[in-house]
């Protein structure tokens, strides 16, 4: 899962995470979600990568990476690293 539940949206939900075998969550903060994640991955900020988000409300963004040159993996990129280090392209 890349990204977190609101707390009002993991509330009566806290019961089908805890029986994953395995979840694996992307995210900037530590938070409700994080907490019943066995894997907790680093996700890029808005200032890190380029690229278009969205929000929690929905609301899309558009966004410049702030540190140009810089070596900084997010999103795909991420997965993609991961899966080759396991052992499973992607």
């Amino acid at each position: 899962m890349a990204g977190s539940f609101l707390s009002e949206q993991l509330r009566g939900n806290e019961e089908a995470l805890s029986k994953l075998d395995v979840l694996v969550v992307q995210e900037l903060f530590e938070t409700d979600t994080t907490a019943f994640a066995d894997v907790v991955l680093p996700a890029a900020s808005f200032a890190e990568i380029d690229g278009t988000y969205t929000n929690s409300d929905g609301l899309c963004s558009v966004c410049a990476s702030r540190f140009r040159g810089e070596s900084v993996e997010g999103g795909l990129d991420d997965h993609r690293s991961t899966s080759s280090g396991i052992g499973d392209g992607f």
